[in-house]
């Protein structure tokens, strides 16, 4: 079947942007809620749960959550998440068995624009693709240095 899931800390940060405060417009948003990280012993018995039955009625769904002491709709996204990280593994499974490698799930990537300024140039000058505006600005100073250069 699919792999469990790994142990996890309390809480991880609530902010959804890097500034945490305004959207591209300069509105300020509702902040988002923290990130509340289940214990071990409730990703256990999530799992068991899992590996027993891959979706829950209502009442079972309301019952696992209050023995957890989670909310239903923790329990809910769980169950979602867990069955879409099994599909995943399934996808990645069959392909390695046709001969694909696996696709990387995470990717570094380098810092180019830091607070509108310049990190350091763009090896790969077609990749730094930036959604902010002031980003943009700086992109276009980029490019217009390394055609002068």
């Amino acid at each position: 079947m699919c792999s469990p899931s790994f142990p996890r800390a309390e809480i991880i940060g609530s902010d959804s942007s890097p500034d945490g405060h305004s959207d591209s417009k300069g509105q300020a948003r509702p902040r988002r809620k923290p990130r509340v990280l289940f214990s071990q012993s409730q990703v256990s018995e999530l799992e068991r749960r899992f590996s027993q039955q891959r979706y829950l009625s209502a009442p079972e769904r309301e019952h696992l959550a209050h023995v957890l002491k989670l909310t239903s709709t923790q329990v809910k996204i769980w169950f979602q998440n867990r069955r879409y990280k099994c599909k995943r593994q399934r996808q990645d499974k069959s392909l390695e068995m046709a001969g694909f490698p696996a696709a990387p799930r995470r990717v570094a990537v380098p810092v180019l624009v830091r607070n509108g300024q310049l990190c350091g140039p763009c090896p790969v000058p077609w990749l730094c693709l930036v959604n902010k505006p002031a980003d943009r600005v700086a992109l276009k100073h980029f490019q217009t240095f390394n055609l002068l250069s």
